[in-house]
């Protein structure tokens, strides 16, 4: 059985990459290793990971599959799930200060 698995990476997923690598954070796309997170990220010397939901997914199609369930209860205090850049941001921990004074990010915020 092979360790990558044919799994499709979230319509926005790309986008909330860019997003952290803007405010620099580091991000590894991790969607390809089944039973692991969408994303690894570190910001501050710790590190993140996050499940990407695509917000326009019916809620079925949000519900983790069997394995980003267990990756979940395994890694429960370090994995948080997120639908956009803004809840990655915040997962994270990058500052809503300076989030709030970058008008490239700040402009087309839905929570500023």
């Amino acid at each position: 059985m092979s360790k990558y698995n044919k799994h499709r990476r979230d319509a926005n997923q790309s986008a909330i990459s860019d997003g952290l690598k803007q405010y620099g954070v580091t991000v590894k796309d991790t969607s390809q290793y089944s039973g692991f997170c969408d994303l690894m990220c570190i910001f501050r010397n710790k590190i993140y990971f996050l499940e990407v939901k695509n917000p326009t997914a019916s809620p079925s199609h949000k519900k983790l599959t069997k394995a980003e369930a267990e990756f979940h209860r395994t890694f429960r205090d370090h994995v948080t799930t997120v639908e956009t850049i803004e809840e990655a941001l915040v997962a994270v921990g990058v500052s809503f200060k300076r989030v709030k004074e970058d008008r490239s990010i700040g402009e087309k915020s839905k929570l500023f």
